[in-house]
């Protein structure tokens, strides 16, 4: 006698396994969920200043990190993440008197300064910052899984820099996409000139090799030394360098002019668009003692743009420019560079500042 099978096709629990599944899902990512924004919740609290920290009550506290760990938890490896806004208790689960801006970036340098220097440009007064740098871990969906901790894989963590700003209320929309556009380029221009920090460093000591002998090109004595030692003076800490470009001449005579070397730009001047003070893609102009210092005995022009920096300092950029020439001593380009001198610069002495003394 032949044993009767069992007929599996009728007591398959395919639906309900699933369904159960599902739910589990659902139960896990919502209990994660919940576990990130309560360390969310302290990581803004315990950042927030003392003096502003009782304006907040606790579901205040609550509704807040909920909203904020709902904007940080996609965010794109090696771009900033913005949001500028007007929390609503519909949308946000609390309300505020003021209008908040959210970041979310790498950590890098200059990014508070930087920010809060645009909204000051942009006459908005500030009443909160909370700047908490964290180590985070993202799968590779650039999904927030988790802070990190001592048991971390180092190749797994991330650095980020969050920031939670109030500013002066406001509601027309025109304004807050200004506020929004403005700070996009802001924090562009910071990871730019981070990004290629290294690079100008290194620029402006091969910029040093290749002044040319006083002799060969007919210099002053003394002018090519000076200038080494003081390029090599910026290089020591004097100078945050923001961008480096190289031009080279076109014309004769009155007719010389400077035009951009393409592919040259480092930091905020590796744009094509970014322009200083030259005749370049129809903007600005080139000042008269630009061009004079083409026709005179000199290699080197301290200057300022009028361009301002919006990275660390809103002000005027300082602009240094370099002569260079062929190996048979004729003139054939400058190079640029563009940035701040720094705080301890302005403490030294003119005497001893090469170039200047």
């Amino acid at each position: 006698m032949n044993a009767a099978r069992p007929n599996t096709k009728k007591t398959k629990p395919a639906p309900q396994v699933k369904e159960a599944k599902s739910k589990s899902s659902n139960h896990n990512a919502a209990s994660q969920s919940s576990k990130n924004a309560n360390e969310i919740k302290k990581v803004l609290s315990g950042h927030i200043p003392a003096r502003d920290r009782t304006q907040f009550h606790d579901q205040d506290l609550s509704a807040i990190a909920d909203s904020f760990a709902a904007f940080i938890y996609e965010r794109k490896r090696g771009s900033a993440k913005l949001r500028v806004l007007n929390p609503s208790v519909k949308k946000d689960g609390y309300v505020s008197r003021h209008t908040v801006i959210m970041v979310a970036n790498d950590d890098m340098p200059f990014l508070v300064d930087s920010t809060t220097g645009e909204l000051n440009r942009m006459g908005l007064g500030i009443h909160l910052v909370v700047h908490p740098v964290v180590h985070v871990v993202r799968n590779d969906r650039n999904q927030f899984l988790h802070f990190a901790n001592k048991t971390t894989d180092q190749n797994e963590l991330l650095v980020e820099s969050w920031m939670y700003i109030e500013i002066d209320e406001t509601h027309e929309p025109a304004k807050l996409k200004e506020i929004a556009d403005n700070l996009e380029r802001v924090l562009q221009n910071v990871r730019l000139a981070v990004r290629d920090w290294s690079a100008m460093r290194t620029k402006i000591m091969e910029t040093i090799t290749e002044l040319p002998r006083n002799e060969s090109v007919g210099l002053p004595t003394g002018e090519r030394e000076e200038t080494a030692n003081f390029l090599a003076w910026l290089e020591a800490d004097h100078f945050t360098f923001l961008g480096a470009r190289d031009y080279h001449v076109t014309g004769t005579g009155k007719a010389m002019h400077l035009v951009t070397t393409q592919g040259s730009g480092l930091g905020i001047l590796s744009e094509a668009v970014s322009v200083m003070f030259f005749g370049e893609e129809g903007e600005g102009s080139q000042p008269s003692d630009i061009h004079h210092f083409l026709e005179r005995k000199q290699l080197a022009l301290i200057t300022k743009t009028y361009r301002h920096s919006v990275v660390h300092r809103t002000t005027p950029m300082d602009a240094i420019l370099i002569k260079r020439y062929n190996k048979d001593g004729k003139l054939v380009g400058e190079r640029l560079f563009v940035g701040l001198f720094t705080s301890s610069s302005y403490n030294r002495l003119a005497k001893d500042v090469p170039l200047i003394r």
